[in-house]
């Protein structure tokens, strides 16, 4: 909660900045087209409720993805349906906070749509730009860039192009994202890309999604710190199943007592620590170049006794709230949302787990974790709370009034889709009982 007002702010100056750049250039080479991108309405409209089939669509190409990065084969190739194209455009929507995207196929040409909500001004709401993207065997060609309705000339659309990315994500590096592109193969069903996979790549775009730094906004070996008292412990346990509790309170026992006497920065900084050490052990986020950094010498390979830590008797929301918080850090809790809703959804499919509240929650926790452990004002009461923490009940609420497995039909009977009345009053009703909790509220704790 507090982490919001610290960072929009920054997004804001950011987006100004950055809008007064392209406008600037724009103006220079072809001030007639500039004006042509700002509009008080969005081109793209709003995405909509995120469905069973949107879920199921996206985890199909994340899973293609994932195959070509685990079979290290040079070029890989992905193919992506239309309905799974639109199911995507919906999903990174939903999880951005501003921005809006769309694509459409032909076998002439991809179009990328995007409308982009701009700090508040007197001249507009919105900047849109289309992409226009041929059949090539040569790379990812660039036909055409509109500001609104109005072809940008071919230099003006090139230095849009150039950075759009980088101010929408920060991070981007454009160039390097399509010179990886290798061909590209459309048709009206589906489209084709061929590309040289690597993990390093597949880190660079999920940075550049969820506006992460370089390292992580910690050091590396302040987090191997804790991550050693992480590893040393699961070889203690060996392969006895033990309750999250005893992880937390190893690592956040070590935060408190680093921080000592020291200033809330410190607090701030040691949690941040913490906590990726934490996300890193137990988390299913991919973090290669600080996994690179950390575990090394003794600490390489898989963590020891990972799987067998529970909460409520479960290692599956120990992943769900470590992961969730490693989102949070790097600055999107609606991108950790955004996914929890997607996984749950896909679960509710044939053959899936089905929907759970439970797994819902433990990634609420982990991103409310995250914010207030990384807050001067409440950094220093995480730290004593989970130092002394001995019940998941300080942390997890009692969901036992909740349906717990639910599969598609009856999600759709009761709750229709994310966006209904019944689902957000069920998912406040979990904010609630999770922020009355001791470990997110002081005053909890004094009763």
């Amino acid at each position: 909660m507090h982490s919001k007002r610290k960072w929009r702010p920054a997004i804001v100056r950011s987006s100004l900045t950055v809008i007064a750049g392209l406008v600037t250039g724009v103006m220079a080479v072809a001030g007639w087209g500039a004006w042509h991108a700002l509009d008080r309405h969005a081109t793209v409209p709003p995405p909509g409720p995120v469905q069973w089939q949107d879920a199921h669509h996206a985890r199909a190409v994340l899973a293609q993805y994932r195959a070509n990065l685990k079979s290290g084969e040079e070029p890989a190739s992905l193919v992506i349906s239309k309905p799974e194209l639109d199911s995507l455009g919906r999903v990174i929507s939903r999880s951005m906070r501003d921005t809006r995207g769309m694509a459409s196929l032909s076998e002439t040409m991809l179009e990328v749509r995007i409308s982009h909500r701009l700090p508040p001004n007197p001249i507009a709401e919105f900047a849109n730009f289309s992409f226009g993207f041929p059949p090539s065997d040569k790379g990812l060609r660039l036909a055409y860039v509109k500001a609104g309705e109005q072809q940008l000339p071919d230099m003006m659309g090139q230095l849009v192009a150039r950075l759009l990315p980088l101010f929408l994500f920060e991070t981007a590096k454009s160039d390097e994202i399509s010179a990886a592109i290798l061909t590209l193969r459309l048709t009206e069903n589906d489209m084709g890309v061929q590309y040289r996979a690597n993990a390093d790549l597949a880190n660079q775009l999920f940075t550049a999604l969820t506006r992460n730094t370089p390292d992580w906004a910690a050091p590396p070996e302040k987090v191997r710190l804790y991550y050693t008292r992480l590893h040393a412990l699961g070889i203690a346990f060996q392969d006895r199943r033990y309750p999250v509790t005893d992880m937390l309170r190893e690592i956040f026992s070590l935060a408190q007592a680093r921080s000592g006497t020291k200033g809330d920065a410190t607090a701030v900084m040691e949690n941040r620590a913490a906590l990726l050490a934490f996300a890193l052990y137990f988390g299913d986020l991919p973090m290669p170049h600080l996994a690179a950094a950390v575990r090394t010498a003794a600490l390489a390979g898989p963590p020891p006794n990972a799987r067998a830590v529970r909460i409520q008797g479960r290692h599956d929301l120990v992943q769900h709230l470590a992961t969730s918080a490693a989102l949070q850090i790097t600055g999107n809790s609606g991108l950790a949302n955004a996914l929890g809703e997607i996984k749950e959804f896909t679960d509710t499919a044939p053959g899936g787990t089905g929907f759970s509240f439970a797994d819902l929650a433990a990634g609420r926790v982990g991103t409310l974790l995250a914010q207030q452990a990384l807050d001067p004002l409440t950094a220093r009461h995480v730290q004593q709370q989970l130092a002394e923490t001995r019940n998941a009940r300080d942390f997890f609420p009692r969901l036992d009034d909740f349906p717990q497995v639910l599969q598609q039909a009856d999600f759709e009977r009761i709750y229709r889709d994310f966006d209904s009345p019944p689902y957000q009053a069920a998912i406040a009703e979990i904010d609630a009982r999770i922020q009355s909790l001791p470990l997110f509220s002081p005053q909890a704790n004094n009763h």
